[in-house]
């Protein structure tokens, strides 16, 4: 994903003085499309106390039909003087949207990422890209201007007359395959609040309802992941999936999956779960070409977003039940403010 730099005689990162501070929106410089789609572009976003990486593609689909599809992740950042972001944490987030109805939304995946540590920064004379960043595992990015705020999918349809035809290639993994699930996923059964318990999926719909939205939530799964033969689980997948009614989308499930690290403490009690702060992000559109000299219609989803704070839960786990050792028959997750969520298997 990451484009290594040409050192050029008379380019290149400059020395003169310090490093200027890279902030705003910068588009990566040629961007190389994989998996399934044929059109990519990622971007990185510097704001004042945090840095955001973001990646649309554009997905082809049967019958002159395309989806944009689009990840967001956001981390903790702060600016040193001498020249490079530190970044906290870690997240992953994935999208994804599978249609669910009649003349179904052509199903769609995307991710972005974001690693902690030092992203060292260096300005560029010389050259369509401006800065020079080296992430924490040595990668490179080359920063231009965007071409456009939003991506504009269907200048990159255009752009790319046989999109149907590309060879289609399985998908990348790009993460999460150092570590494997420990006890397979959990779902988010029940929430108490204020002495008060419901089923969730009816929080959610109650929810929805009262605040006229076109996409419900109807399920939060919790995945523990751990590398291989580690005691505890070192990360936590959380994904949460909406089904949504649009006009010209139809019904889809749309789902958004973070990954983060995690940390345990003990407590009189049961254990003490620690959860990082997290910001994630997905988007769809939907295009269908009308053939040429036409401009192709194009249908937006609501955006998906998520916004943690950190939080720290107090872990009960239900053992499995005989002789046979086994994954737990529920966890329980309790905030320091007291609302419960009861997680059952998720299959």
């Amino acid at each position: 994903m990451f484009a290594l730099v040409l050192v050029i005689a008379g380019c290149g990162p400059s020395e003169e003085g310090p490093t200027d501070r890279v902030a705003g929106t910068w588009q990566v410089h040629a961007d190389a499309a994989g998996g399934q789609c044929a059109w990519q572009r990622q971007t990185y976003t510097f704001g004042p106390t945090s840095v955001r990486a973001t990646v649309d593609v554009l997905c082809p689909g049967a019958g002159g039909e395309h989806v944009g599809c689009t990840a967001s992740a956001e981390l903790p950042a702060t600016w040193d003087p001498s020249g490079r972001w530190q970044v906290t944490g870690s997240v992953l987030a994935r999208a994804t949207a599978q249609g669910t109805g009649g003349k179904p939304l052509p199903s769609s995946t995307c991710w972005a990422a974001l690693e902690p540590g030092s992203y060292p920064v260096a300005r560029v004379r010389g050259q369509r890209w401006k800065w020079e960043v080296t992430t924490p595992s040595s990668g490179k990015l080359r920063l231009r201007r965007p071409d456009t705020e939003r991506p504009d999918y269907v200048a990159a349809l255009r752009a790319e007359p046989e999109l149907d035809q590309r060879k289609k290639e399985p998908a990348t993994v790009v993460a999460g395959a150092e570590t494997v699930s420990v006890w397979g996923s959990y779902r988010v059964a029940q929430v108490t609040e204020a002495g008060v318990t419901e089923p969730f999926a009816a929080r959610m719909e109650r929810s929805a309802q009262a605040l006229q939205r076109e996409c419900v939530v109807v399920d939060l799964v919790y995945d523990f992941r751990s590398p291989v033969g580690a005691a505890a689980p070192t990360e936590v997948v959380v994904t949460e999936a909406r089904s949504c009614e649009k006009g010209g989308l139809g019904t889809f499930r749309h789902e958004l999956a973070t990954t983060v690290p995690i940390a345990w403490a003990e407590q009189e009690g049961g254990a003490l779960l620690v959860v990082p702060p997290v910001s994630a992000g997905a988007g769809l559109v939907r295009l269908r070409d009308q053939g040429e000299g036409t401009v192709p219609s194009q249908w937006v989803a609501d955006d998906l977003g998520v916004k943690r704070d950190e939080t720290t839960f107090l872990v009960a786990i239900e053992p499995a039940k005989g002789r046979k050792p086994g994954p737990p028959v529920a966890l329980r997750l309790k905030t320091l403010e007291g609302t419960v969520f009861q997680l059952v298997p998720a299959s």
